[in-house]
C-alpha cells in the first residue's frame, strides 16, 4: 500500500469535523489493491508554510512516504497578508521532497466563502484576504507548471462538484474557511482520483 503524507494547516487537519470525517480518512477508505492508499494526516491548526517547512524533513524521515501532499498558505495570508513567502516555502518543500525521492503534490486550496465566523472578522479583512488567496492559488498553479510539480487542484474540483450538486458553495463550509463533512467527501474523491491517475500514468510508461 502506498503511503501518502499530508502536510498542511487546518484545511488538511480537518478543523471542526470528527477524525473519521476528514478528507484524508475518507480517501484512505477508497479504492482496492494498488488503488488504495495509506493517508497520514499531519496537518496542524494555525500552521504557516514556515512551520510546515521546518517540520517537513523530520516527517519525511519518520514516515518515509511514497508521496507527499503539501497544502498551506492560508495562515500566512490571513495573519501576515503575504503571498510571496508562502510561495517560496511551498517551492522549497516540493524540492526537499523530490531530493528525498518522494513525489510531491501541491494542493490548490478552495476559496474563502463569506460570511466567515464573526470573531475572525476582527482579525482580518476577509474581503482582502479572499482576493489575495485567489491570486495565491493561481500562482501555485504557475509554480507547479514551472517546477514540474503535480498540482492537486482541490479548488477546481471542488467548484465543479458544487456546480453539479445544485447547492451553494457555502453549504459545504462550516465557517467560510473550513469544510464540513460533505466538503471533506468532495476533497477525498479529488485526492484519491489524482493519486490514482498518477499511479496509472507510471504504469503506462513501463
Amino acid at each position: 500500500m502506498r503511503r501518502v503524507l499530508c502536510s498542511g494547516d487546518s484545511l488538511t487537519y480537518g478543523d471542526g469535523v470528527e477524525r473519521e470525517e476528514t478528507w484524508t480518512a475518507l480517501a484512505g477508505c477508497l479504492g482496492t489493491g494498488p488503488a488504495r492508499y495509506e493517508f497520514i494526516n499531519r496537518g496542524a491548526n494555525g500552521a504557516t508554510t514556515a512551520d510546515m517547512l521546518a517540520r517537513l524533513p523530520r516527517k519525511l524521515e519518520k514516515f518515509r512516504p511514497d508521496t507527499v501532499i503539501l497544502m498551506g498558505g492560508a495562515n500566512d495570508i490571513i495573519f501576515l497578508a503575504d503571498a510571496q513567502a508562502p510561495l517560496l516555502n511551498m517551492e522549497t518543500m516540493a524540492r526537499l521532497a523530490m531530493e528525498s525521492g518522494v513525489r510531491p503534490f501541491i494542493g490548490i486550496p478552495v476559496p474563502v466563502c463569506p460570511p466567515v465566523r464573526e470573531d475572525w472578522g476582527a482579525v482580518a479583512d476577509f474581503t482582502a484576504v479572499g482576493a489575495l488567496y485567489d491570486g495565491y492559488a493561481e500562482r501555485l498553479r504557475d509554480l507547479c507548471a514551472c517546477r514540474g510539480v503535480i498540482p492537486l487542484d482541490f479548488r477546481a474540483g471542488f467548484m465543479d462538484a458544487v456546480e453539479r450538486s445544485g447547492q451553494s458553495a457555502r453549504s459545504f463550509y462550516i465557517d467560510g474557511l473550513h469544510l464540513n463533512p460533505a466538503g471533506h467527501c468532495i476533497f477525498a474523491r479529488i485526492a484519491w482520483a489524482a493519486l490514482t491517475d498518477y499511479i496509472n500514468s507510471l504504469s503506462n510508461l513501463r
